[in-house]
C-alpha cells in the first residue's frame, strides 16, 4: 500500500512540474520578470546610419559581439539595428558636418556627431553615414536576455518560424556633454518594456 502511495505521489509531482513548465513556456508564468542575464555595457565611438525610404536604420558601432549559452555551444549575435521612422524623426547635416537628429513629437534635437564618411549604397539605394561622436560623449550599449526559453507556435500564414525563443532587450544610449540623451530601445519577448526610443 505504501508503495502505491509513493508511486501516486511521484506521478502527482511530475504532473505539477509538467503544468508549471507548460505555463512557463506559454509565459502564463513569466520568469523574465526575475531571471535575466545582463552583459557588461559596451562602449562605442561610431554610429552608422542608412537613410531608407520611410526610416533611418541606425547601428551602434560595437563590432561583432555575441552572447553564449549552453557552455558556449549556442552563440547569439547581440548587435541590433534600430529603425527610426520618418513620421517620428528627421535629420539634417549642418554646415559643420554634424549629423543632427530631431524628434518631431517634442521638437528636441540631438547632434550625434561629425560625419566622417558619406556615400550612396547602390545595392540598397540608400545614403550611408559613418558618424564619429565627440570624445566628450558617453555612448553605451546594453544587452539583456531571459534565462528560460518560451515557445512560439509556427504560423504558416505569416511564414514565421516557431519553436523555442529567448526574450531579449537591446538598448543604446548616447549622452552629450550637456546631459541630453538619445536612447534607442528594442524589446523582444516578455522582458517588461522600459523607456522607449527618444531624445530626453
Amino acid at each position: 500500500m505504501f508503495r502505491y502511495r509513493k508511486m501516486w505521489l511521484a506521478v502527482g509531482i511530475l504532473l505539477v512540474l509538467g503544468v508549471l513548465w507548460s505555463m512557463v513556456m506559454s509565459r502564463k508564468i513569466n520568469p523574465d520578470l526575475y531571471f535575466v542575464r545582463k552583459l557588461e555595457p559596451i562602449s562605442f565611438t561610431h554610429i552608422y546610419v542608412n537613410d531608407y525610404a520611410g526610416s533611418l536604420q541606425i547601428t551602434p558601432g560595437i563590432g561583432e559581439q555575441y552572447s553564449y549559452r549552453q557552455s558556449g555551444k549556442l552563440r547569439t549575435s547581440i548587435g541590433y539595428t534600430y529603425s527610426l521612422y520618418d513620421d517620428e524623426f528627421i535629420f539634417d547635416v549642418d554646415g559643420d558636418g554634424m549629423f543632427v537628429l530631431t524628434q518631431l513629437s517634442n521638437g528636441q534635437s540631438f547632434a550625434l556627431g561629425k560625419v566622417v564618411e558619406r556615400k550612396i549604397q547602390e545595392y540598397h539605394g540608400t545614403e550611408y553615414y559613418d558618424i564619429q561622436m565627440p570624445k566628450t560623449y558617453k555612448a553605451s550599449y546594453y544587452y539583456k536576455e531571459g534565462i528560460l526559453p518560451f515557445y512560439v507556435p509556427v504560423q504558416f500564414t505569416m511564414m514565421t518560424s516557431g519553436g523555442m525563443k529567448y526574450s531579449s532587450e537591446y538598448v543604446a544610449e548616447i549622452i552629450s556633454q550637456k546631459g541630453d540623451t538619445l536612447r534607442m530601445y528594442h524589446n523582444y519577448g516578455h522582458i517588461p518594456e522600459s523607456r522607449p526610443t527618444g531624445i530626453y
